[in-house]
């Protein structure tokens, strides 16, 4: 799986839920912060991702996910893994 495919995946996940631009979601520093991501947000991302991918996230790492490379990196270790 190519990373920027993940990449495009995670963005267009985020901008679904949190019901924002995609470029909104490239600009953000901080999802939290910025975007007002919070926890429920971060485990719909992590299920979308889950199904989009055929992996399983921890969703115990949702808590870290604060910003696009977070939840790449996330998501590319589950991939690699499988």
């Amino acid at each position: 799986m190519e990373v920027g495919g993940i990449a495009e995946a995670v963005v267009r996940a985020l901008a679904i839920e949190l019901k924002v631009s995609e470029g909104a979601i490239r600009s953000a520093r901080s999802l939290k912060r910025d975007l007002k991501m919070d926890s429920i947000s971060a485990v719909n991302v992590a299920f979308a991702l889950e199904e989009e991918y055929d992996v399983e996230i921890d969703i115990r790492e949702g808590d870290d996910f604060d910003s696009l490379e977070q939840i790449v990196d996330v998501v590319e270790r589950a991939v690699t893994s499988r």
